[in-house]
């Protein structure tokens, strides 16, 4: 398996995980995915995980509908991507 990266998409107020967001590097291409929970579940790591990893691999996150949950993806997201940018570059120069 491609190696990644993970952050979760926690709710401001309380830090209570809601989503994943990964990275991964897939022979230097980066490729993400999220997922997120509804918002009357309990979100699971371990799903959620495995949720975004396979959006990722078959390169088919789109984001969601929803405005306000629209924009924690988008945050999520660009700071996984920035790490994951540093990260593949750092590798390559060693």
């Amino acid at each position: 398996m491609n190696t990644f990266l993970k952050e979760f998409i926690r709710k401001e107020k309380t830090n209570i995980p809601i989503g994943a967001v990964v990275a991964v590097n897939d022979g230097g291409r980066i490729l993400l995915g999220y997922s997120l929970c509804s918002p009357s579940e309990e979100f699971n790591k371990k799903l959620g995980t495995a949720i975004a990893l396979a959006r990722a691999t078959a390169d088919k996150s789109c984001f969601p509908n929803v405005c306000e949950r629209q924009q924690l993806v988008t945050i999520a997201w660009d700071k996984i991507k920035a790490r994951a940018i540093k990260e593949l570059q750092e590798s390559e120069n060693n």
